[in-house]
């Protein structure tokens, strides 16, 4: 069943309301979690049921810094998943009884483009709908929410395009700064991390990353090795790009690391044989493990699942992201 359907049945006569004011403005910055309105993505919230919402979107077209990164016109994937993470945020705060002011953690996320996502031409198709479903809703001692799972059906038109599920925690303000503060604790205590321009890889080369997009989330050099098909590149954390910063952040973002290792293994991917970068990925899966932090280097390291072959892609490829000897995010990618 299409979301717009969905819609039409929970709200009857009101849907052409809806249907005309779901994508006239944004909602509140605080709704999710962004200082600048040019940040906001989400138009429209609605609930059908305890537990189903239909969310209007749009995909921006003229931010400087999302333009800046695509690789291409089609590349939106950056946009959506930023899409779902703000609807996330949106529907624990407007119906899930989430209060302003606490943190919002990322635990896991899956990306799953349909084939119709090739069909759209993305430099026209900015309206979106969103069906997002709750799985699971956990509560603390207190009867307050401390975690969800969600997951979201997008569509253009009566197109779906890609569907995505993710799990976050959600925290008071007070925890999380003790959380940060333990987590940087840690940090300092671990031997410190090489701050050259070699990252911890023995036997291996050096090559440069396909230069695809105005502004790179990976370095310009990769580091690959002559033993097991592994790449290692260097994420680029500029904190100028106001689509991560945004607002002040004491880590690197979880959204950058995710988009460096996407761009790694669309990178390693093309290696082998060369596609259009977006066509290539038909499925990215991403757990979080702990903070990135902005004082060292966070290395991405790129392993295609079983030997590759020299004639096409490797099929999966296993990205992780680390500081140091700490995991900072692991993720697997299914390719085309």
């Amino acid at each position: 069943m299409n979301a717009i359907t969905q819609a039409e049945r929970s709200f009857d006569h009101e849907w052409g309301r809806i249907q005309n004011s779901a994508h006239q403005r944004t909602i509140a910055r605080e709704l999710a979690h962004k200082r600048q309105l040019e940040s906001v993505y989400v138009t429209s919230l609605h609930q059908l049921s305890d537990s189903e919402f239909l969310i209007g979107a749009f995909v921006p077209q003229s931010n400087q810094y999302i333009n800046d990164m695509r690789l291409g016109p089609q590349d939106v994937t950056l946009s959506l998943v930023e899409i779902g993470r703000q609807i996330g945020i949106a529907v624990s705060h407007e119906f899930l009884g989430v209060p302003h002011g606490h943190a919002f953690i990322l635990d896991d996320m899956r990306f799953e483009p349909m084939p119709a996502w090739h069909s759209i031409d993305w430099r026209t198709a900015e309206r979106l709908w969103v069906h997002m479903t709750v799985r699971d809703c956990k509560l603390g001692a207190e009867h307050e929410l401390v975690s969800v799972r969600a997951e979201g059906t997008f569509y253009v038109g009566e197109q779906c395009v890609c569907r995505q599920s993710s799990g976050w925690t959600v925290q008071p303000q007070h925890r999380y700064l003790r959380l940060r503060e333990l987590a940087r604790l840690r940090h300092v205590r671990r031997p410190p991390v090489p701050q050259g321009d070699e990252p911890p890889l023995a036997g291996g080369f050096r090559v440069r990353a396909h230069a695809s997009a105005a502004r790179a989330v990976i370095e310009d050099t990769l580091w690959v090795s002559r033993t097991d098909h592994s790449f290692v590149g260097t994420l680029r954390v500029e904190r100028d790009n106001r689509f991560f910063f945004d607002h002040q952040n004491d880590h690197v973002p979880g959204l950058l690391v995710l988009e460096g290792m996407r761009r790694l293994a669309l990178d390693v991917a093309s290696r082998y044989r060369r596609y259009d970068g977006e066509a290539l990925l038909r499925e990215m899966e991403v757990d979080f493990t702990s903070f990135a932090e902005l004082d060292c280097p966070v290395y991405l390291t790129a392993r295609p699942a079983g030997q590759p072959d020299v004639m096409g892609p490797p099929e999966r490829l296993h990205v992780e992201a680390r500081q140091g000897e700490r995991l900072v995010a692991s993720s697997r990618f299914l390719m085309a």
